[in-house]
């Protein structure tokens, strides 16, 4: 069955911090489907979440986070 994804997300540490980047595109096979797809989000001000993958996953994840802060 079809699956919509997504691409990457990557994190770096540095001396002062970190820093997370992600696309915005979520893609249904080879087929751009979604544009301006949010996929990097501050949970609290020591937690960012970042996903890449089945953007259902984190849209699920997002929603508990959501109903828990």
């Amino acid at each position: 069955s079809p699956v919509t994804t997504g691409t990457s997300v990557v994190g770096v540490q540095f001396k002062d911090g970190v820093m997370i980047a992600a696309d915005i595109l979520a893609s249904y096979g080879s087929l751009a489907r979604y544009r301006n797809v949010e996929r990097v989000i501050k949970v609290n001000d020591n937690i960012i979440l970042g996903a890449g993958g089945d953007y259902a996953d984190y849209q699920y994840i997002k929603n508990i986070i959501d109903q828990k802060v």
